[in-house]
């Protein structure tokens, strides 16, 4: 069987989608960031629930910035948006 798995929702993933360390806290080595980028080519962008690219917070010049943000993620899932968990930064 083939497997892949997209991840979704980066701006909701509390610092976990793109941290600097693996699962065990140990730095990415070689063999982890191949392994991830085998098994997760995509990402997701969009979705109707909002973007995971950008937010207007923390790239105030990107005039598409203020598209389609799903600020009220924040109101109901303890999560708060951090510059880490959009795909710009990662």
């Amino acid at each position: 069987m083939k497997v892949i798995a997209i991840p979704h929702n980066s701006n909701a993933s509390k610092g976990m989608m793109f941290a600097p360390t693996d699962a065990k806290g140990d730095p990415i080595s070689l063999e982890y960031a191949e392994m991830r980028s085998r098994f997760e080519p995509l990402i997701e962008m969009m979705q109707i629930k909002g973007n995971s690219e950008v937010h207007r917070s923390f790239w105030g010049a990107d005039e598409f910035a203020d598209f389609e943000n799903a600020d009220s993620i924040q109101d109901y899932s303890g999560r708060t948006f951090q510059k880490e968990n959009f795909v710009r930064w990662g």
